[in-house]
């Protein structure tokens, strides 16, 4: 729950990426009539010491970066060549204001962003179902990252995180290496 907001429940009609996932909340923000600072988390990661990383995760951190190119799903080979030369992994960990965001979807994914609000024009926050599934029946499956921030470098910057344990969990075989690795079994 959100400081100041109604509690509630965004739930996606069916899966079309993270860049319609990431549309439609911002649109549950709008409606509220917030303009806000947003933290996106993914679901399907670990994140080991949750103190020391809840503590760098924010705007004013005195060791941003600014990012010089962004490369999304690169091959093992140049993974491994990037990160040996110093390169940092997309976490996809994401902190902006709901502004910039939406000047982002405008700007880098404007089809995307138009079916959102021709379908949502006329509609009243909270009993917007039917619209939000032919909006969701009418957009592309995209990756923000692809879509987005691979376009929109200049204007990013990154943290290395210190002192934090991280793991993309989005394959079962990787959940159970972290639980063999963390020497915990699952309850």
């Amino acid at each position: 729950m959100l400081a100041g907001f109604a509690p509630g429940l965004a739930e996606q009609p069916c899966n079309r990426g993270t860049a319609a996932a990431i549309l439609f909340g911002l649109r549950h923000l709008v409606d509220l009539g917030r303009d806000a600072t947003v933290a996106v988390f993914p679901s399907d990661h670990f994140i080991g010491n949750d103190d020391a990383f809840m503590s760098q995760v924010s705007l004013r951190h005195p060791d941003l970066k600014r990012v010089n190119r962004f490369w999304e799903k690169p091959s093992e080979s140049v993974a491994d060549h990037l990160f040996r030369g110093g390169c940092l992994w997309n976490s996809f960990i994401l902190v902006a204001s709901v502004a910039v965001l939406h000047a982002m979807f405008v700007e880098f994914a404007s089809q995307l962003y138009c079916t959102f609000n021709a379908e949502l024009a006329a509609t009243i926050p909270g009993s917007d179902g039917l619209a939000v599934e032919r909006a969701y029946r009418k957009t592309p499956t995209e990756g923000f990252s692809e879509q987005i921030l691979s376009q929109y470098r200049s204007n990013l910057v990154v943290l290395k995180l210190e002192n934090c344990q991280w793991s993309d969990l989005g394959e079962p075989s990787r959940v159970l290496d972290l639980i063999k690795n963390l020497k915990r079994h699952p309850r």
